[in-house]
């Protein structure tokens, strides 16, 4: 006799406005994270038009990554990130054949001949950070901020040969205030009833504004890359911006017409940045309060860096900077920075053979549970140890299991980029400074659509070596 599915529980909900209250003026993911502490591996909330399944169980995910049975899910937050990236890789439906399409134009833009290319680059933006740091020392480092002039000033210059001047100006570029404005408002719309969202007058206006200036941003950069290719000055280059205006859907031989590349370049500055900025943020943070794991990886950075202020880090070095990967690996698997990814049932299921969902059932996988489920990860899920991810360890970690850059083929992109640019900067700052954490600081996590430790403060001191006091002022 067939067992009986039972329905997913979750947490009381209010007429009309079902989980709202729960979430309201609060921490979204903050809020699901405690409330995943009351069930076992699955929950539901009920907004205003909206039934979502939180699934953070690792038996549970691993059907939900089985993507003849799983797509991804472009609703909620991301529908409402839409209107601003319209259809780009990151928000565009599985159906739409512009993905597809720009998909296929932009892959080679990440080979491993091109990353070669952006390493060098990576190398040069490291140095003016580091050079920042250097007239700073002893004074209150403002991290997230900083990380995120760094990825921002990185993805512009490999990505679109554009400087945003990130390390000539005190004030962060306008475009990362409208970004910061716009992803924020976009998370908080997705719980608001439809009158509220038509009543929030101030806070559309705000948000029209926001999209504007990004818009303005990019087509200013699209703009002089025509001009450039019109007049024949500009030499083909291995970037994202060359492929999409010189290149074509090899399979289909399409083009991506001029408001696409508006989308594209606005979604690789997003999450081109925005989540790398995190990973490397909450590093330093796992840096800072475990002084013996710094250690060990400014050993293993020194013994393949030469040591001096011009030094730099390639390819090879990187492929051998395996405990700094560790480091890395478990930065974000503590604190997944894109703390989530929607997917939705294509038929009904019964998931792990005891739960009932119906088929168009969207479910999120919440990254901050699943990384740290104890069934996996062991007891000591909850504690910081890279050693969980060296080489003859990783074989016991299912794939399944981590996910910072989502699944399949709808997984990030640029992740590669991404592990490159923060290996790049991290070896820089570990071979040129102590870091310092004066204030003891508690982490407190901010959140728009991502996640990163906000109000969040170090120091450095110039580094001494052995045989070699080196004065930075």
């Amino acid at each position: 006799m067939k067992a009986k599915l039972l329905e997913v529980p979750g947490p009381p909900r209010a007429p009309l406005v079902g989980n709202v209250p729960q979430v309201y003026k609060r921490k979204v993911f903050d809020t699901f994270n405690q409330l995943a502490k009351q069930y076992d591996g699955i929950y539901q909330m009920i907004f205003p038009g909206a039934q979502l399944y939180i699934v953070y169980k690792h038996a549970y995910v691993q059907e939900l990554l089985d993507e003849n049975r799983f797509g991804k899910a472009v609703t909620g937050s991301l529908a409402e990130i839409s209107r601003l990236s319209g259809n780009g890789l990151f928000t565009a439906e599985n159906d739409d054949p512009v993905w597809l399409t720009a998909h296929r134009i932009l892959m080679p833009s990440f080979s491993m001949k091109n990353m070669r290319d952006y390493v060098a680059i990576m190398n040069v933006v490291a140095r003016e950070l580091v050079d920042k740091w250097s007239q700073r020392i002893g004074q209150d480092l403002d991290i997230s901020a900083d990380m995120t002039r760094y990825t921002l000033e990185t993805i512009g210059r490999c990505g679109f040969n554009f400087s945003f001047n990130s390390f000539q100006s005190e004030d962060l570029h306008p475009f990362i205030d409208a970004m910061n404005r716009s992803l924020d408002y976009a998370l908080r719309r997705t719980h608001l009833l439809p009158i509220q969202k038509k009543l929030a007058f101030q806070s559309n206006r705000i948000f029209a504004q926001d999209c504007a200036l990004m818009n303005e941003t990019v087509d200013l950069i699209i703009k002089d890359r025509e001009r450039e290719i019109a007049k024949g000055t500009a030499p083909e280059r291995p970037d994202l911006l060359d492929r999409m205006l010189r290149g074509s859907d090899p399979t289909s031989g399409e083009k991506l017409d001029a408001i696409n590349i508006r989308y594209q370049l606005i979604t690789f500055l997003i999450a081109g940045h925005e989540t790398t900025s995190g990973l490397l943020s909450f590093t330093l943070y796992f840096l800072a309060k475990h002084p013996d794991v710094f250690e060990k990886a400014r050993e293993e950075i020194d013994s393949l860096m030469s040591g001096t202020d011009d030094s730099s880090v390639g390819i090879g070095e990187i492929s051998r900077m395996r405990y700094l990967t560790q480091i890395l690996k478990e930065a974000l698997r503590l604190y997944p920075t894109a703390p989530g990814f929607l997917v939705r049932s294509s038929k009904e299921e019964a998931l792990g053979g005891t739960y009932r969902l119906n088929a168009n059932q969207t479910c999120f996988v919440l990254l901050h549970e699943l990384h740290r489920d104890p069934e996996v990860w062991g007891p000591d899920a909850e504690e910081f140890r890279p050693e969980r991810f060296a080489p003859d360890r990783m074989s016991h970690i299912p794939s399944t299991a981590f996910r910072p850059f989502g699944n399949g083929a709808r997984s990030c992109i640029g992740q590669n980029f991404a592990v490159l640019e923060a290996t790049v900067v991290l070896a820089f700052i570990i071979q040129n400074f102590d870091i310092v954490d004066r204030h003891n600081y508690t982490l407190s996590i901010g959140e728009t659509l991502t996640i990163k430790p906000e109000n969040f403060y170090l120091q450095v001191r110039a580094r001494e070596r052995p045989g070699q006091r080196r004065s930075v002022s």
